[in-house]
């Protein structure tokens, strides 16, 4: 006769694991006990079970983040058989934080930069990382852009109209865990400044010291005037 096993099928090997976690066993044969194990110690024993699968429920919360070794085994009346498998408990959420543009700043352009730190633990694996504009999902990354935790995002801000905006970007890990910038208040303007001449008027005769008057206008706002004369700045 075959040899009886007991066999991990959730979670896989080697994935990530946050709350809780039911850990289902296949078996063969009748088994007066099964036992499950996270690293060396035994957590639960199912006697005499019913049929196949079995499911031991464990609550990830109570243990520290990172690699566990999740064992079942199987004790039978003639022999004694095990399995195991690695896992990451992760109930931690990515940091993230956005560098650039900082609070308030003007962007414009078609490939404006949105720089972003995101990072992880335990083993800084992530899923994905996304931008959101006004709310709205805009774009997303699954691999820094300069290692190891740097991404950038590059938005056409001449698909927005000029004015107020709100960037956010979220990181997802692979156990599912969410974590947040928060919200930065950002303004859009692709609209140059207006101006025209108040003094001295077109065409006029001046000499010695002149005073130059202009009206200028913008609508995000003027941060300076630059006067020329014959191409030169003055």
């Amino acid at each position: 006769p075959e040899s009886p096993q007991v066999i991990i099928t959730s979670p896989s090997p080697n994935s990530y694991v946050k709350g809780i976690m039911n850990v289902e066993v296949s078996f063969t044969g009748s088994p007066k006990r099964i036992e499950l194990w996270i690293n060396a110690e035994k957590k639960q024993t199912i006697t005499s079970p019913p049929s196949s699968p079995i499911t031991f429920t464990e609550d990830t919360r109570t243990y520290t983040d990172g690699e566990k070794i999740v064992k079942v085994i199987g004790y039978y009346s003639n022999t004694t058989t095990s399995y195991s498998i690695k896992v990451t408990f992760d109930n931690s959420p990515p940091s993230v934080s956005i560098q650039e543009p900082t609070e308030g700043k003007v962007i414009s352009g078609t490939s404006a930069e949105i720089r972003v730190i995101a990072a992880d633990s335990p083993g800084g694996r992530l899923e994905k990382v996304e931008l959101y504009i006004d709310g709205i999902p805009h774009s997303s990354l699954t691999s820094p852009t300069i290692p190891p935790n740097i991404f950038k995002f590059f938005v056409d801000t001449t698909a927005y109209s000029d004015g107020d905006r709100t960037i956010e970007v979220k990181a997802k890990d692979l156990a599912g865990n969410e974590g947040s910038s928060g919200k930065r208040n950002i303004k859009i303007d692709n609209t140059p400044p207006s101006g025209f001449f108040i003094s001295p008027s077109n065409g006029s005769v001046v000499g010695g010291t002149v005073n130059v008057e202009v009206n200028a206008s913008d609508n995000i706002g003027v941060s300076k005037v630059i006067f020329f004369a014959n191409a030169a700045n003055i």
